[in-house]
């Protein structure tokens, strides 16, 4: 026990919108009444025979999936079945508004719905629409002027919103990444990376999609590799790209490199091209972009909270415009969280596991634990040994990786974040804002449990960190106060719980890696400061509780090596026996009894466990322990192995805390 796992990044599903409604009054008129009424004249549309109509009919589609409530209504009267064949159409204007209240149910529902989309056969339409199109599609252009043209309901525009559906579709469910395999849809989009042809609105949801499906896929990632595929990766990832659009086509390249190539990345040699990229990504300054975009909107007199441009144009269907000033601001973003999520798998093995429990095995919790010598100092096996080659630290060390990943860790100025707040896209740029954040502080865990100390600006660096967070952890986050995962309509939005998640997984890292350097500035260390540590737990999620109490114990634990009965000691030895007794979380619990046994497992410690009465407290804490396990073994799942393993060695702690007592 106390070993944690790595932390690595899937390819996140992306906020997407839709195709709005061709007639608002319609639309206006049909959410005014009730739903299940409104359902049964959308399904009447659908099937019209009439293409306005059918067009109109998706159009009310797309905007009630964004209704609360109106999903279940919508699946229950079985409308994606009959909005699914609409995906091909004779009628452009009609495939394209299907597609986009498909994608709207997409991203609104989430896994769930997409995982039943594809039971109710939306794939086979949609599939048998990529297939019309087959491989190196030409774009349409405009004779007269020779550019691709503006309306929406293009071949480009149909293409790329089928794109956006397949992804959020193989991002929730296997089988729809099984029937990409099956009907070999690799080689229709690949082509569509060219962006100089394509354009980059299409070759970036192509690159995600792909990023997506070659995760874990072996049959995608056997022809990527292929002579005749890979050296155009890698062409065009090492092609310059200057605009937000092209950094971000080009961050998501690496994402797909980075799945395709795996180990090959950290020591060959598109290394050095990534590492490039990263810092060339991660030098932007985003408080500067912040800026820039606020003054672009007020310089152009765009309203506030819902105002926005209108489009002049019909093609546009008259639908508000969100702050086109915050575009390359959310592109750049995006950006840099996908270049921090692909530099945190770079510091964590792709068979990482928990290196504690074999789930795998077989038999009892008693044949699974291992005697355990209680006199022995556990400080040091909380570590997880260097798993970054020596390429990648001086490739790190040369780009200044760290330091440009901290600061993406920092908060943006609250004054500049009630700017934001105000404009159209504020919600959106607050979530990103928050998104990157939190992805940066699970990159430092990574790092600070992966590199060297040199490489990671050395012991003072650590401690300057520490204190950072430690003060950011104490103020609540305006980006993302406020934000709740369940009303959101973006379902990769972070909220605070999130960014605290990952700051006191941060937290915990760097004090383990100066627990584990010995940091002379420990003998500082006050009870003032276990105490700050200890409110941050209270009320807390489960993560975060164990986040903090390996951060104490292990404070704890280095203490123990040369003042046993330090106040701190005594201060970590009351909380944590408190939380094995009151917490209601056997996991939790688990945790609480494994820091317990590292921090008293020294006999030098044994004057505060009897002020601390602990082997009586953790004696009157077993039987609640053992009922709660075995009536939680079926729901505990993969859990019950590491809880099962803590109450076996509760009970060997208490045998031999009693035996050296009586010596």
């Amino acid at each position: 026990m106390g070993k944690k796992k790595h932390k690595r990044f899937n390819a996140h599903k992306r906020q997407s919108a839709g195709i709005p409604p061709v007639n608002q009054e319609e639309e206006s008129d049909v959410l005014t009444g009730s739903l299940p009424g409104a359902v049964a004249g959308v399904l009447e549309q659908l099937q019209s025979g009439e293409e306005a109509t059918r067009e109109c009919g998706c159009g009310t589609v797309a905007a009630l999936a964004l209704q609360p409530g109106a999903l279940p209504v919508l699946f229950g009267a079985n409308v994606v079945r009959v909005l699914a064949p609409l995906v091909v159409d004779p009628s452009p204007c009609v495939r394209h508004r299907a597609l986009g209240a498909l994608r709207n149910m997409t991203v609104e529902g989430g896994a769930p719905v997409c995982e039943d989309m594809v039971e109710k056969d939306v794939l086979t339409a949609l599939m048998a629409l990529f297939k019309q199109y087959g491989t190196g599609w030409e774009v349409e252009e405009d004779k007269t002027k020779g550019k691709v043209k503006k309306h929406t309901d293009t071949k480009l525009g149909i293409f790329t919103e089928a794109v956006h559906v397949l992804l959020n579709l193989c991002e929730a469910s296997d089988a729809a990444v099984n029937a990409f395999n099956r009907d070999k849809l690799l080689p229709d989009l690949l082509p569509c990376l060219q962006y100089s042809m394509y354009g980059y609105p299409l070759a970036t949801v192509v690159a995600q999609c792909l990023h997506t499906v070659t995760e874990g896929n072996q049959e995608a990632v056997k022809y990527c590799r292929r002579d005749s595929v890979l050296p155009s990766l890698l062409a065009l990832v090492q092609q310059t790209h200057t605009s937000s659009q092209g950094m971000l086509f080009q961050a998501t390249l690496l994402g797909i490199l980075s799945n395709v190539l795996g180990e090959e990345l950290l020591t060959g040699p598109v290394l050095g091209s990534a590492v490039a990229i990263f810092k060339q990504i991660l030098e932007i300054d985003v408080t500067a972009g912040i800026v820039e975009a606020l003054g672009k909107c007020e310089q152009n007199g765009v309203s506030v909270n819902g105002g926005g441009d209108h489009e002049s144009s019909a093609d546009e269907f008259h639908v508000p415009k969100p702050d086109s000033a915050f575009s390359d601001l959310v592109n750049v973003i995006d950006s840099q969280r996908l270049c921090i999520e692909l530099i945190t798998n770079m510091c964590c093995s792709p068979d990482d596991d928990w290196e504690d429990v074999d789930s795998s095995g077989s038999g009892s919790s008693d044949e699974l634990v291992a005697d355990v010598d209680m006199e022995q100092d556990n400080a040091g096996d909380s570590f997880n040994p260097l798993c970054v080659p020596s390429e990648v630290h001086a490739a790190f060390i040369a780009s200044d990786i760290v330091a440009k990943v901290v600061k993406s860790s920092c908060p943006i100025p609250a004054e500049m974040l009630e700017r934001i707040k105000a404009r159209t896209s504020g919600k959106q740029v607050l979530s990103k804002l928050t998104r990157l954040r939190t992805s940066a502080l699970l990159c430092i865990n990574n790092m600070v449990d992966a590199m060297e100390t040199d490489a990671l600006g050395g012991i003072d660096a650590l401690h300057h960190l520490w204190d950072a967070l430690a003060q950011q952890v104490q103020q609540p986050d305006p980006a993302a106060s406020g934000q709740a995962a369940s009303s959101s309509h973006d379902p990769s939005s972070h909220t605070e719980s999130d960014l605290l998640e990952a700051m006191t997984s941060a937290m915990r890292a760097i004090i383990q890696k100066l627990v584990q350097l010995n940091s002379p500035k420990f003998a500082e260390v006050s009870s003032a400061d276990v105490q700050f540590l200890v409110k941050m737990a209270e009320g807390a999620g489960s993560s975060v509780q164990v986040h903090i109490m390996r951060t104490v114990a292990a404070i704890a634990t280095l203490l123990v090596r040369t003042q046993p009965e330090h106040n701190v000691v005594q201060d970590v030895g009351s909380f944590l026996v408190t939380v094995a007794g009151q917490s209601h979380d056997l996991v939790v619990v688990a945790e609480a009894l494994d820091a317990l046994f590292d921090v008293f497992s020294d006999d030098a410690t044994d004057p505060v466990a009897r002020r601390l009465c602990l082997t009586e407290r953790l004696t009157s804490i077993l039987p609640q322990l053992k009922a709660k396990v075995q009536s939680q073994r079926k729901s505990l799942g993969e859990n019950y192995i590491t809880v099962s393993t803590s109450k076996t060695n509760l009970i060997r702690f208490i045998k031999y805390k009693e035996s050296t007592s009586k010596s």
